[in-house]
């Protein structure tokens, strides 16, 4: 099977299961809340540094931090830590895990307060997939230091080393994708899930390329196409938010298709 049929079949599921928008409402209204309490609670603490991302390419690490008082500091951690530990975890497994239930003809009897039901059982799964995720994340950023280094020493490999590292992103996003939909949809040892998803994806590196390369086209096109209706009164603020409310409720459903149709299917 393709990556575009994996797709293609992520979309059926997507609308022959209404109650994942309702998933993706509580979601973002999450998402949001997040959000409020750090624009009005710890943005007007923080410095200018800290707040304008474009001091970061700048400015030494050092001096962002340097003028951070130390209460701030521990509001900040604070924040930080509750958002990644508890939030994360919880929206992971309420939109992911929802949609897997949904998929697989689980639905509910509360179907509108799912979220919620489905994310505080599954929390610990879900706090292990933010886990998952984090490690993912940080493999990358040592491949890139490694790659920077290496490209720093030998001029020549720069260019090439960096169209490896965005290959290997890619691939990651693949793999990302079908392990998401592992630990969500099945109900075994997450170490056992991600060893099977791992192992999976190093013998099927094309497809699994072929899916991180897919999302990456598909997340380009919509921002490309919002940002052209962007400009349109009134259809441009609608365009938005549909295309958020869409994009999302895809991206629910797509981990747990893409398991289904490749690894536990045996593809």
């Amino acid at each position: 099977m393709s990556a575009t049929a994996i797709f293609r079949r992520a979309w059926e599921d997507l609308w022959r299961n209404p109650g994942v928008f309702n998933l993706v409402f509580w979601s973002l209204m999450l998402a949001l809340g997040v959000d409020y309490v750090f624009e009005t609670r710890l943005a007007p603490l923080l410095p200018a540094a800290l707040t304008d991302p474009r001091r970061w390419l700048v400015a030494p690490p050092t001096d962002l931090w340097r003028h951070l008082a130390p209460g701030t500091a521990l509001r900040f951690g604070l924040f930080l830590a509750t958002t990644l530990f508890v939030v994360t975890p919880f929206r992971v497994a309420g939109l992911y895990g929802g949609a897997a239930e949904l998929i697989r003809g689980r639905s509910p009897r509360w179907l509108w307060f799912q979220f919620f039901t489905t994310g505080w059982r599954r929390f610990w799964r879900g706090l292990e997939t933010t886990a998952a995720g984090v490690l993912l994340g940080l493999a990358l950023v040592l491949v890139l230091a490694a790659f920077s280094v290496l490209g720093t020493v030998w001029n020549v490999l720069g260019v090439a080393l960096l169209l490896v590292w965005v290959a290997l992103v890619l691939w990651a996003v693949g793999l990302g994708l079908v392990g998401l939909g592992a630990l969500m949809a099945a109900d075994r040892r997450p170490l056992e899930l991600l060893g099977e998803a791992v192992g999976w994806a190093l013998r099927h590196r094309g497809l699994v390329f072929g899916l991180g390369a897919t999302f990456a086209a598909l997340l380009v096109a919509v921002f490309l196409l919002v940002a052209a209706l962007a400009a349109v009164p009134l259809v441009g603020p609608v365009a938005g938010v549909v295309g958020l409310w869409l994009l999302t409720g895809f991206g629910a459903v797509l981990p747990t298709t893409a398991y289904r149709e490749t690894v536990e299917r045996g593809v």
